[in-house]
């Protein structure tokens, strides 16, 4: 096989990069940021209070004379169920206050 002689119909041009001067992206990219710090912020929070609850389980179950210790393990038993609650509602709680921000 044989090559052109011609070796400028070869050339690649490479597109200078669009989105270097675009302040738009980079405000967006900031806004995901700071979106995914609070919701990382959330889980760390919900992650601690399990911790706490695990830790705390023993000693409530036997201070708590008064009420059987049925509820009280239902209670903890609970406990990660309502923290995933919590969870999703302040994550749905921040999209919905993006998403109005956005509108605006």
């Amino acid at each position: 096989m044989r090559q052109s002689a011609d070796h400028r119909s070869c050339r690649i041009t490479i597109p200078p990069n669009r989105n270097k001067n675009t302040t738009e992206d980079d405000d967006l990219s900031e806004l995901v940021k700071l979106e995914a710090a609070k919701i990382r912020r959330t889980i760390w929070k919900a992650a601690i209070t399990i911790i706490g609850v695990i830790l705390l389980a023993p000693p409530l179950i036997g201070f708590v004379s008064t009420v059987s210790e049925s509820v009280v393990i239902t209670a903890l038993a609970l406990t990660p169920v309502l923290l995933f609650v919590l969870i999703v509602f302040s994550i749905t709680r921040l999209a919905l206050k993006q998403k109005r921000e956005q509108g605006s």
